[in-house]
């Protein structure tokens, strides 16, 4: 798991992923899965994660038979028809990734 410290604090990309599952708005402004996607990825980018989020969208493809080359929120999208649904699933199946790495 990678933790990176943030004004004391150290930030693990999947907890923070868990935090803005749980309540986007106050993440976000909204509760919507395209705007806490776009924070998960800017976060990621800003902190030099952003290879973990490349290994997710690859694992995420080819877990759903979907296109690999697709980043991982197009195709949570795809597979989630519903924006509830992703954003309960995402935390669920990005800690499923981490586990599939350590095996």
């Amino acid at each position: 798991m990678t933790q990176k410290n943030y004004k004391g604090r150290e930030i693990d990309l999947g907890d923070l992923i868990i935090n803005i599952c749980k309540r986007p708005a106050m993440y976000c402004g909204y509760s919507n899965f395209g705007k806490a996607a776009a924070f998960i990825e800017g976060f990621a980018y800003a902190n030099d994660e952003s290879d973990e989020l490349k290994e997710f969208s690859f694992w995420i493809g080819t877990k759903f038979g979907l296109p690999r080359n697709v980043a991982w929120f197009s195709n949570l999208e795809e597979k989630h028809l519903n924006e509830e649904d992703a954003l309960a699933q995402l935390p669920v199946l990005f800690a499923e990734f981490r586990n599939s790495k350590n095996e």
